[in-house]
Order: structure tokens, then C-alpha cells, then sequence
């Protein structure tokens, strides 16, 4: 099957006195690299995360890990490919359905509380040796994360919203319903709409790029199983120079905003055929100015020093800015912001007095003038690479700890 198509957006600059127009595509756009892997589908079962795997499967990594970060392939990196084992919790029908007696004497169900709901289940045919024969009222209404379910022959009739507002895409079932059963689903009339969906299964391979270095994360789906197209259904956020990114919006007004912590939107299947595809998007953004920094005097070189304190902006890439109030910046003393990707010094910067607490900067542009670099400055960040001004006079130890840059 060919890949999904490439949605087009439309950026628009909302600030900016000249619209400026990009096509950009899921894939191939200078987009942030991320981690996103779609939630791993077991049958009643739900991901709880990842255990990391050596050559020698009985020396494997004890600890589980809930999401895979940038910190974990760089504990695991070996060769630049990290192995890791899908680990799941796995839920019994008492945990994962609720049963009350039909008139019939049979039993009617739905769901519990339980969070996060698998994405597929198997209803049971028999509970305590009574035939369950129906879907109960709402029974499993608005489990977004619901898609796929598997029916005992036993289930005659799904009551009113039995399955409504969910993702689901397939069914086994072709005996009675409420006409509500599947509404805002994928089903309609108990046909499948024409899609396609890929099943990968066995193990996934998923190959990142972090500016030139490329790691190849293979996971064990250890019984599980993932969508192929799920791989596709992320855009990520832009990656815009002296932007502050705000929002995705599609042009019929609905507003997409990625969440605090993420790098990515993904969209369930459904969200994604029904409102992705075939409309374009604006990029909702505003322009950084001075305001964003704090700026101190020094008077012993009549110049400005540079800090940024704000975490939570929405940055990708900085220009930083050569002067303020017409004097020249020649120190950074503090820079703390978890989205930013990439930095471009000013021109008059000649000591960097801090450290950057900037876990998913991959690049840095040093000025020719730059003097001093304290210690530890860059641990921890992603930079891969980095060169250094021939004006430089100290660097101080663990400037580039913790990162992949290596060191001949």
C-alpha cells in the first residue's frame, strides 16, 4: 500500500507584515525528530512500557520504562541501535467489563472505569456460566482509544450508543443494533469505510535522525501489534526561527494544540480521515521580541548581558539579538527553555556563564569573539556536533557530558 499522503499546510506568519507560504508534508519537512511510537495494541491489555534487551536475552535490563526519551537511547546506545521488549498489563474480564441480567435472563455488558482502556478487547461469551447476549446502553461510549473489538457469536442486539464516539474500525458482528450503535465511528451500516490498515507485528523498527547522528530503535512487540498508518498520523511542531509557535488550525476553524511536553499532535484514525485529510492548515504563531529575555546592565564594559527564563514558550529556533538599547550583548547567564532545538549566538557574546537547561537542543552557533564557555554548559542537550570559534580561551570540564557528540 502507498505510504499516506503528505498533508499540505499553509503557515501564516499572523504578525509578520508579508504572509510567507511553506508546503509541508508529514515526512521530509524540517520538523523536530521525536519519539513517538503509537500505543502498541495488545488484546485486554494495555503498554506499560519498555524493557531495554542485550545479545544475551537472560542478562536483560530488570527496569521498565514507561515512554522511550532521548536519555534513554543515550544510557543504551550500542552501535547507535537500542533493543527494547514491549511489556504489557494485562486485564481480566472482571477488571475490564461490567454485566447486569437482561429480562432474558442473560447478561448485558459495557465497560468499567478502567483508564487507559485497551485498544482492542474480546467481550467473553459466558460470565459465571451465563450467556452474554447484548452491549448494554453507552456501553463502551467514548473510549477514544477503542478500535478494535471482537465478538462472542452469542451478542444478538447492541443497544443505543453501544459503541458510539470511539475509534473504532472493525467489528465482527453482523446481528442486530440500535441505528446509534456505531455512530461517530468508522463503521456505518456495519460496512468498513474504504480504508486499509497495515498490521505490523513480531517487532518494529523505528530509525531517528538527530541532526546528522541516526539511531536505529528495534522493539520486541512482544504479542502486540501496531497500525502502520498510525506511524504517519503525527505532525510535529515546526521548527521556525524567532517564532513562538501557538497552534495548528484547519480552515474550517478548528484548532489542534499540542500539548505541554510534546513535540508532536497525533491524531487517532478517525480524528485523521474525517478532519486531516484534504484540508489545509494554518500555522498559528507570533513573533519573538526583546520582551522574551531579561537584560542587566554591566557597567565595566558598557555592554548588556542575556538571559531567557521562560520554560513554557513554544520555541524552536533563536537568533539571539546582537544588542539592546543600542549597547552591545556580550554574556549569556542563564537560558532556560525544554522546547528550543536550536541557537544562534549574537555576534558580540564572549562568555556563556551558565548552563543551558535545554534538554532538546541539537544545535548551537557559536560566534567568532566567543572567549568562555562554563562548565557543563551543554549536558545533557542532544547536540551531535558543534563547532568551535578560534577565539575561544576556555572551556571548562563536562561542557558537552551527557550528549552524543564524540570525541575523537
Amino acid at each position: 500500500m502507498k505510504k499516506i499522503i503528505f498533508i499540505i499546510f499553509l503557515i501564516s506568519f499572523l504578525v509578520a507584515c508579508n504572509s510567507i507560504n511553506y508546503k509541508i508534508g508529514i515526512k521530509g519537512a524540517n520538523y523536530y525528530s521525536n519519539l513517538y511510537i503509537p500505543n502498541i495494541i495488545k488484546n485486554n491489555s494495555i503498554l506499560i512500557g519498555y524493557e531495554v534487551q542485550t545479545k544475551d536475552p537472560a542478562s536483560s535490563e530488570s527496569n521498565i520504562y514507561p515512554e522511550l526519551t532521548y536519555d534513554l537511547l543515550k544510557n543504551y546506545l550500542v552501535d547507535n541501535k537500542v533493543f527494547l521488549k514491549a511489556i504489557y498489563k494485562e486485564y481480566n474480564y472482571e477488571e475490564l467489563f461490567t454485566y447486569k441480567i437482561s429480562n432474558e435472563g442473560t447478561y448485558r455488558i459495557s465497560k468499567t472505569d478502567v483508564l487507559p482502556y485497551p485498544r482492542e478487547i474480546t467481550i467473553p461469551d459466558y460470565i459465571n456460566g451465563i450467556e452474554v447476549c447484548g452491549v448494554d446502553k453507552f456501553g463502551f461510549y467514548g473510549l477514544n482509544e477503542l478500535i478494535f473489538v471482537n465478538m462472542p457469536k452469542t451478542i444478538t442486539y447492541v443497544d443505543s450508543y453501544g459503541f458510539s464516539n470511539t475509534n473504532l474500525y472493525q467489528i465482527n458482528y453482523t446481528n442486530n443494533y440500535n441505528t446509534s450503535a456505531f455512530s461517530n465511528t468508522l463503521i456505518r451500516n456495519n460496512d468498513l469505510r474504504k480504508i486499509k490498515l497495515n498490521i505490523i507485528e513480531d517487532k518494529f523498527v523505528k530509525r531517528i535522525k538527530i541532526n546528522e547522528l541516526f539511531i536505529e530503535v528495534i522493539i520486541d512487540l512482544n504479542g502486540g501489534k501496531i497500525i502502520k498508518e498510525e506511524i504517519d498520523l503525527v505532525i510535529s511542531r515546526p521548527i521556525l526561527e524567532n517564532e513562538i509557535f501557538l497552534s495548528y488550525v484547519n480552515e474550517e476553524g478548528k484548532n489542534y494544540e499540542i500539548e505541554k511536553d510534546q513535540d508532536y499532535l497525533p491524531f487517532s484514525i478517525k480524528d485523521y480521515y474525517r478532519n486531516i485529510i484534504g484540508l489545509s492548515y494554518k500555522i498559528k504563531t507570533k513573533k519573538v521580541t526583546d520582551e522574551i529575555y531579561s537584560f542587566t546592565y554591566l557597567e565595566e564594559s558598557d555592554s548588556y548581558s542575556l538571559s531567557l527564563e521562560d520554560n513554557e514558550l513554544y520555541l524552536s529556533k533563536l537568533v539571539l539579538p546582537d544588542t539592546y538599547l543600542d549597547k552591545k550583548i556580550t554574556e549569556i547567564t542563564a537560558f532556560n527553555n525544554k522546547y528550543i532545538s536550536e541557537v544562534i549566538l549574537g555576534k558580540y557574546v564572549k562568555k556563556i556563564d551558565c548552563r543551558f537547561n535545554t534538554p532538546n537542543l541539537r544545535a548551537i552557533v557559536f560566534n567568532e569573539g566567543l572567549e568562555h564557555i562554563k562548565d557543563a554548559c551543554f549536558y545533557g542537550t542532544l547536540l551531535t556536533e558543534v563547532n568551535l570559534p578560534n577565539s575561544l580561551k576556555t572551556l571548562e570540564k563536562e561542557v558537552f557530558a551527557h550528549t552524543f557528540i564524540k570525541f575523537k
